[in-house]
């Protein structure tokens, strides 16, 4: 009678490497999340090795939208656009910081603003889809209580486009 300790041994570890989720798999951050004042969740994961951004948009009633569904390592940061403006200087300068992670899709552009006013101390958050023109067909606020990471971070990786934001 053949010994089947050895084959039960390569068994388990087959089933475990394919049974757990986070073995082999990359592992990606939360870039930023929050919800907004009418319940919806926002998610912008910063994925592994630098391989880009996925954003998720979970609305309280509705469909999931996940961009982009496909992670392309080589094209996957050029599908989105961060913007800033900074003028430091606090209150006496009226100091700004300015934000915001931007995508087209669909022939609409969806947009994470996170602000700073220095004037009053003031800061806002939130979620904002355009039209072709530029136009907000919606603004959800983000409600800050809620608010894990940051979108600031952006400024500092090289590979993600620069330009214009679209600021609230």
């Amino acid at each position: 009678m053949q010994n089947k300790f050895p084959k039960i041994c390569n068994l388990i570890v087959v089933i475990f490497m394919f049974s757990n989720q986070s073995w082999g798999q990359t592992k990606h951050s939360v870039l930023i999340d929050f919800q907004t004042t009418r319940g919806d969740h926002i998610t912008v994961l910063q994925l592994s090795n630098k391989n880009g951004l996925q954003f998720i948009y979970k609305p309280k009633k509705g469909s999931t939208l996940v961009f982009p569904k496909q992670i392309n390592p080589n094209k996957n940061w050029s599908k989105f656009n961060y913007g800033y403006y900074f003028r430091p200087g606090g209150v006496e300068n009226d100091g700004l910081d300015l934000n915001s992670l931007s995508f087209k899709l669909n022939g609409k552009i969806y947009v994470i603003y996170e602000n700073y006013v220095a004037v009053g101390d003031e800061q806002e958050l939130g979620f904002k889809i355009l039209n072709a023109k530029e136009e907000t067909l919606a603004n959800y606020k983000g409600k800050l209580n809620t608010l894990k990471g940051s979108i600031i971070d952006l400024r500092y990786i090289e590979e993600i486009p620069k330009g214009t934001g679209y600021y609230e």
